[in-house]
């Protein structure tokens, strides 16, 4: 009777044994997959950029999550951002008057970097300037009641519509990564 037992009992250890390492050896051959995928990916950015790493296309891929839309089409900006800074700064406005060139041109932030165009009076058009493949300009009138959110690294313009306009643009970064050193030219 304790021969049976043991037999059962061997057996058992040894078919769990056997599941244990064919779940082990799927596993690595997903995880060297992913590997595999990655340095794949690195290869064709450094191809397409010049990037001599190939990072920017990997770090777009593996590290950070698409950004959410509204139903406008208006980007949303993550719950978890901090403002760190604001142009102009507190108690001052930019007006249809002095608005910067640089705002009224392509521009961007740098990587990490979110924005929220907040209109206090009058209005003025947000344009994000679409990807070439695919993604066309997309253009959004914000005023007292519609902000505009700024993708980091994300290509876009303003254009002042009202005289009466006055807007700041704020900016935000997730906690944690790391300290900003922003040029912003004219502002």
């Amino acid at each position: 009777m304790y021969w049976k037992l043991l037999i059962v009992c061997t057996l058992s250890f040894s078919l769990g044994f056997v599941g244990t390492v064919v779940a082990f050896t799927q596993q690595q051959h997903v995880s060297k997959t992913l590997v595999s995928t990655r340095n794949h990916l690195g290869t064709i950015s450094k191809r397409a950029t010049g990037n001599k790493n190939g990072s920017y296309v990997q770090s777009k891929l593996f590290s950070s999550s698409p950004t959410q839309i509204d139903a406008s089409g208006m980007p949303i900006i993550p719950k978890d951002v901090v403002k760190y800074s604001q142009v102009p700064k507190q108690s001052a406005y930019f007006t249809y008057d002095n608005t910067p060139v640089g705002l009224r041109k392509n521009h961007s932030t740098k990587e990490g970097t979110w924005g929220k165009i907040c209109v206090n009076r009058g209005s003025l058009d947000y344009t994000i300037i679409g990807d070439g493949e695919g993604k066309q300009d997309r253009t959004f009138t914000l005023d007292d009641t519609v902000e505009g959110v700024i993708v980091p690294t994300q290509l876009h313009y303003i254009t002042p519509l009202t005289k009466d306009l006055e807007f700041v643009v704020e900016f935000y970064r997730l906690p944690g990564t790391g300290p900003v050193k922003e040029e912003r030219e004219g502002l």
